[in-house]
């Protein structure tokens, strides 16, 4: 069973897995961008804001096809958004108040998921959606250790749990990837356990 799982966002990251045994395999990844990120001067000041029109949507949408033609998965998992997590570093590179950031990020990631589930669907591959919570604490990896962020303690459990993970150092395996990879291993073990496509 091949499953293809997605992680929504401004960097919208996939992770194929061959789930036919009790270890997923890894087989392949990748990240397209949503929007571009743009320059918008306020005075003195230069901001950076992510723009995300009907050009970017259907550059987007067609990358999205491609990769599901490709990759040819029998189930599609999506992660659906709950939280998203900007910093200090984001309010100062755009001007963004914390709370402006969220609810933005809140509906591109909501937006990008639902985009998903809908080309997934009309190609007539079975799309299932998950909440981050669900597939972190079912996959061991929340809560982290103390002393550590669950981010850290992510990117420590997905390798270990995944026959034939990149290493470390190998490009484009980002953390949105791995949260990609974790969602595809949770629908494959619901699969397993009976649960429904």
């Amino acid at each position: 069973m091949r499953v293809l799982g997605w992680d929504c966002g401004a960097w919208l990251a996939w992770c194929l897995l061959d789930c036919a045994r009790s270890r997923p395999v890894y087989m392949s990844s990748g990240t397209i961008e949503v929007g571009a990120q743009r320059e918008r001067r306020k005075g003195t000041k230069i901001r950076m804001i992510r723009e995300v029109d009907d050009e970017a949507i259907d550059r987007m949408r067609l990358a999205v096809v491609a990769v599901l033609r490709e990759q040819a998965p029998d189930l599609v998992a999506v992660e659906r958004v709950q939280d998203v997590h900007p910093t200090g570093r984001h309010e100062a590179r755009t001007g963004q108040a914390t709370g402006t950031a969220i609810a933005t990020g809140l509906v591109l990631a909501s937006g990008v998921a639902w985009a998903l589930f809908c080309l997934t669907r009309e190609r007539s591959i079975p799309c299932v959606t998950y909440e981050e919570a669900d597939w972190r604490k079912a996959l061991g990896c929340a809560p982290a250790p103390k002393g550590m962020s669950e981010d850290a303690w992510i990117g420590r459990v997905i390798p270990g749990r995944i026959d034939g993970w990149p290493g470390p150092r190998t490009t484009g395996i980002t953390s949105h990837v791995r949260d990609a990879a974790g969602v595809a291993e949770y629908a494959a073990i619901k699969v397993r356990g009976g649960g429904r496509w």
